[in-house]
């Protein structure tokens, strides 16, 4: 009988507990908006229980959505009351020790630290997404409440995208909050060092969780009233603003991450290998790249590509000892297993690749440049990013303006649309082709010239300019030459 108890016990707290863990799962809703990053919009703000309540306000960086006033005194991070000093989350070494985040660490996310780890501020790329993707109503009453705000509607239509209804303009017939997907962002306003709300009803401000690259006093936001709505980069981060959450669409974040191969020597893992769906798309200066592309960027050509897999970071210094058994990497630019390796040629990444080969059976190789290309640019999921993964440099890449003549850790900007991570700075990553001059119409699976004098190379590295950053910038290397800021991605066949 005593056994029979316990087992009902046991069974009853196992309900219990699964039972609750279910509520919460369901406690925040979300919203599929139609966005092409698959971003998911939450309901309601951070601290509300409804979509036009207002919910908590919070200081850049922070976790506390309750605080009695919002100034540098109080701001998390700041050692000085006065902005002028940052221990966290700073570029400028006028500032204080610089390390160069410019995404905040989950542990610093609002939405993370009080919703959970599946939820997320949104990046600045994905509030200006939210801009441009949605249709959008302002409106002083949302479904019999008094509060002005906007419905942000999913786009029924290509001509609806980014379209601002407001003033008396007249709205689409065929939206409407009971028939179409939307969120709404009431105009809550912000909080100073009073504690009080500020400009609520005719102003909404949103965080994202981007600071501003070049000036750490500020960070990204939305922001809007009627008759505007834009993305802000100077918005200080002591201000208290709402955080309205994000999620990934767990179907997207499957197909980015699933199937992957781990690479491991052995019997420890050194990363993985992210599959990319084959496809087609225009390579070279497409229409993002604008002024910045140079000539031998063109023609934009058609190309066709088979599925593979190709690394999620650049090989570390870390695989590459325990291939080869040393580390060539320039110990003034950094020396540790999470940093790429660098100061190889194109003719030692053979070496490493034969030996890697021969110790994993497998059969990996460099990718060629149409697969780094494609890769970098997000693949099938691609949004036409000028530098992989976003827009702002900053967000993905170390480059000369913030790498400090350093390389740094893999996996410590954010990635692209794939999930793959670094493929714009850090290191020159070198590519299966001798150079060549692009030629127009449509190629499947090409590999360059049958023979040159140099070795691609692609992706930029910590010591070039943005401009030699982005996913369609081609730079040329002696494969016999070394050079610190060069190192490589591998690349996996799918058959």
């Amino acid at each position: 009988m005593k056994n029979k108890t316990s087992i009902l016990l046991l069974f009853l707290t196992f309900l219990f507990v699964n039972v609750g863990n279910a509520d919460a799962q369901q406690k925040h809703e979300y919203v599929d908006l139609g966005l092409p990053s698959g971003t998911l919009w939450a309901t309601c703000n951070v601290g509300a229980a409804n979509p036009w309540d207002y919910g908590d306000y919070f200081a850049w960086g922070e976790t506390d959505g309750k605080k009695s006033k919002y100034d540098w005194s109080t701001l998390k991070y700041c050692e000085d009351n006065t902005g002028d000093k940052f221990s966290k989350y700073n570029t400028q070494s006028k500032y204080g020790k610089v390390d160069n985040k410019t995404t905040l660490d989950p542990s610093d996310d609002a939405a993370t630290a009080n919703w959970g780890r599946e939820w997320r501020m949104p990046t600045a790329d994905e509030l200006e997404a939210l801009i441009n993707e949605c249709y959008w109503v302002w409106t002083t009453n949302y479904k019999g409440h008094s509060c002005n705000g906007y419905m942000v509607y999913k786009a029924l239509k290509e001509s609806d995208k980014g379209v601002k209804i407001f003033d008396g303009k007249t709205v689409d017939a065929a939206y409407s909050p009971d028939r179409v997907a939307h969120i709404f962002l009431p105009a809550a306003g912000w909080k100073g060092s009073d504690g009080r709300t500020s400009d609520a009803r005719p102003y909404g401000y949103y965080w994202s969780s981007s600071l501003h690259a070049n000036d750490p006093w500020n960070a990204h936001g939305l922001r809007f009233r009627s008759g505007f709505v834009g993305l802000d980069g100077w918005i200080s981060r002591s201000c208290g603003q709402p955080v309205r959450p994000v999620r990934t669409n767990k179907s997207t974040s499957q197909r980015q991450t699933s199937p992957s191969i781990p690479i491991t020597v052995n019997g420890r893992t050194y990363g993985n290998m992210i599959f990319v769906k084959g496809g087609t798309f225009q390579m070279g200066a497409t229409s993002e790249q604008g002024s910045d592309a140079y000539s031998d960027e063109k023609p934009v050509h058609t190309v066709t590509l088979s599925d593979y897999y190709i690394g999620e970071t650049e090989v570390t210094q870390g695989l590459w000892k325990a291939v080869m058994g040393s580390n060539p990497s320039y110990e003034s630019r950094g020396i540790g297993d999470d940093l790429p390796v660098n100061n190889v040629s194109w003719n030692d990444c053979q070496d490493f690749i034969k030996k890697l080969n021969q110790q994993t059976g497998k059969h990996f190789r460099l990718p060629t440049e149409a697969e780094w290309e494609y890769a970098a640019r997000g693949g099938s999921k691609s949004k036409n990013y000028k530098y992989s993964g976003s827009n702002t440099i900053g967000d993905v890449a170390w480059y000369t303006d913030n790498s400090g003549s350093k390389v740094h850790p893999v996996k410590s900007k954010s990635a692209n649309e794939l999930g793959i991570y670094g493929m714009s700075g850090n290191v020159w990553e070198w590519c299966e082709d001798w150079i060549g001059e692009y030629l127009s119409g449509t190629v499947t699976n090409p590999k360059g010239p049958s023979s040159g004098s140099d070795r691609v190379l692609r992706g930029g590295s910590w010591n070039n300019y943005a401009r030699q950053c982005r996913v369609s910038y081609r730079d040329r290397g002696n494969p016999t030459n070394r050079d610190n800021s060069r190192g490589l991605r591998l690349l996996l066949s799918s058959q």
